[in-house]
């Protein structure tokens, strides 16, 4: 994939998750610009930017020392901060409406009510919007067609904290 990206830019994410051996394989190919190909006999070159993401404290891993010092600061040439959904609630309707677009059938494309919007802003989300893509991916699958009401947003939100089961649908057995 390194090698793929020659002339463009490689996305590693979640690298925080990176195990230590294969953090020396990343900061190889960083600092030399050069990648060897599984199976391969010699080493080719690669002119590729790296991108880097993790929802990981990065900073305090290398003072725990569970990620390389000098792999972090190879990687931390530019760093943009995204903030928790939490903090940039005005945003949810927008993202929501893109998101879940993307989920469901076009035909169920306007289901998500205003209430529905209006349960997502006010929930205190730990996370950023790969959590409220999911967790509208999982909310289609409880509303089987249904408009999704702030009701049903809460359904889900108590199946999140303490999943149980559930009838999906209303459907005759």
């Amino acid at each position: 994939l390194w090698a793929m990206a020659d002339g463009g830019t490689i996305f590693l994410d979640e690298i925080g998750d990176l195990a230590p051996e294969n953090q020396v394989k990343v900061l190889r190919a960083l600092d030399g610009y050069e990648t060897r190909a599984v199976g391969a006999d010699e080493e080719k070159k690669s002119n590729t930017r790296v991108i880097a993401a993790t929802n990981r404290d990065l900073s305090a891993m290398v003072r725990e020392k569970t990620f390389r010092e000098d792999l972090y600061y190879r990687l931390f040439a530019f760093h943009i901060r995204t903030w928790p959904l939490r903090q940039h609630a005005e945003d949810i309707p927008l993202l929501a409406q893109h998101f879940w677009r993307k989920v469901c059938a076009p035909a169920h494309a306007d289901t998500l009510t205003p209430g529905a919007l209006d349960e997502l802003m006010a929930w205190r989300w730990p996370g950023n919007a790969r959590e409220l893509k999911a967790f509208l991916a999982n909310t289609y699958a409880f509303a089987c067609g249904r408009p999704v009401t702030a009701e049903l947003i809460h359904e889900v939100i108590r199946d999140r904290l303490g999943p149980r089961v559930v009838t999906l649908c209303d459907q005759d057995p």
